[in-house]
């Protein structure tokens, strides 16, 4: 999945947390993380991730060269383990509004499920997305 893909089907899921985070990196976190070039190579990186295992790295990563990272970040990176998850779940589109979240199947625009959210704050809601997955 392209980088461009991935930010306009899965940084809307939520909030607008992490996609602040994508726009403005210099309120969120160092300042090395501003430059265009190295903001649009980790984002690619996270978007091309094919496993949990490849997240985790990017966020190891992020930490050692930036410091501990920014709620935003982590969310961003929860996102996009999120995105490996539906995959790997046969699950290509995830809509999430209003409190209700539609898992398609991939290669489709049939619904897999729907899952009704209940928690109020992004890890709660990031939580019960992964439970849905998993069961």
């Amino acid at each position: 999945m392209g980088c461009a893909r991935f930010l306009e089907e899965y940084l809307p899921i939520l909030n607008s947390r992490a996609l602040r985070f994508l726009k403005d990196p210099i309120r969120y976190t160092c300042t090395s993380l501003a430059k265009d070039a190295q903001r649009l190579a980790l984002l690619r990186r996270f978007a091309e991730a094919q496993d949990l295992k490849t997240i985790a790295a990017l966020k190891l990563e992020m930490k050692d060269r930036f410091g501990p990272l920014p709620r935003e970040a982590e969310e961003f990176a929860d996102v996009a383990a999120l995105r490996v998850r539906c995959a790997r779940a046969g699950i290509s589109n995830l809509d999430v509004r209003d409190g209700r979240a539609v898992f398609y199947r991939a290669g489709s625009r049939e619904i897999a499920f729907v899952e009704f959210l209940k928690g109020g704050t992004f890890k709660a809601k990031i939580a019960e997305l992964n439970r849905r997955l998993a069961s």
